[in-house]
Formats: C-alpha cells, sequence, structure tokens
C-alpha cells in the first residue's frame, strides 16, 4: 500500500510541476488600440509594435499588458523632439508614440520593483519611406 501511494504521489507532483511551467511560460499577447488616426494605417502600426516588441523581449521576466497608439496631435507635435534625437544628418519625417502597460519581474531584480505595473511611453520615427526606429522610451 505505501509503494502505491508513494507513485501516487510523484505522480501528482510531476502534473503539478508540468501545470506550473505551462503557467510560467504561457505567453498571453499583449493588448493593442489602434486608436484612431488619419495619420497612420493598422499596417504602419504594427511595423511600429514590432520594434517596441523586439526591445521588451529582452525585459527579462516583464509581461506586457497594453500597447495603446496615443494620438496623430500628440504625435505631430512630437516630430520636432523625435528630431533631436536623430542621428545627425538624419531628418525624420513622421512620429509615432505609443503608451504601454506592463508588469515587471515577480521578483525584481536590476532596476525592477518587484511585481509592479509600470506605464511607459515609446517613441518612433522614421524618414520618408523608411522603417521605424525607436528612439527612446519610459516614463513620460
Amino acid at each position: 500500500m505505501k509503494k502505491k501511494s508513494l507513485i501516487l504521489i510523484i505522480v501528482l507532483c510531476v502534473i503539478l510541476a508540468l501545470s506550473l511551467l505551462f503557467a510560467l511560460t504561457r505567453r498571453e499577447k499583449a493588448e493593442i488600440d489602434y486608436g484612431t488616426s488619419e495619420l497612420y494605417s493598422h499596417a504602419e502600426m504594427d511595423s511600429a509594435i514590432k520594434e517596441i516588441q523586439k526591445t521588451f523581449s529582452t525585459f527579462d521576466g516583464c509581461k506586457l499588458y497594453s500597447l495603446r497608439y496615443t494620438s496623430d496631435e500628440l504625435c505631430q507635435s512630437q516630430l520636432e523632439y523625435c528630431n533631436t534625437l536623430a542621428p545627425e544628418g538624419t531628418t525624420y519625417d513622421a512620429c509615432i508614440v505609443f503608451d504601454s502597460r506592463f508588469r515587471s519581474p515577480i521578483a525584481g531584480g536590476g532596476a525592477w520593483n518587484p511585481n509592479e505595473i509600470y506605464t511607459w511611453t515609446w517613441y518612433l520615427a522614421r524618414t520618408k519611406n523608411g522603417d521605424w526606429e525607436l528612439l527612446t522610451y519610459g516614463y513620460a
């Protein structure tokens, strides 16, 4: 009887461990809010979002909950600021700005407070017919 109980306990522990591993590694997609824009199509926004996600993927242990397009007005008003960040000889003619909401690593570490919700703003720009370049991000 003890041998059967031990086997049952081992099987339950394995099932629990696999369930926990699945829960921790499961990646839910972030909610994307495209808002309303007369400047940018969803495809253009998706291209910018891919750049944000590429950088965000390097934030070990963080979970991205949402990205939200800010507004055409803000993007137009921030073009001059984006050009102050441009490499010498580059002039951007489009700026796009997203707000994000994400959770820091559960245990924290580095500059992260443990298990905290952050809201950051992401600025990207491009030259005529160019690709989006992520210029800066962080607290607005």
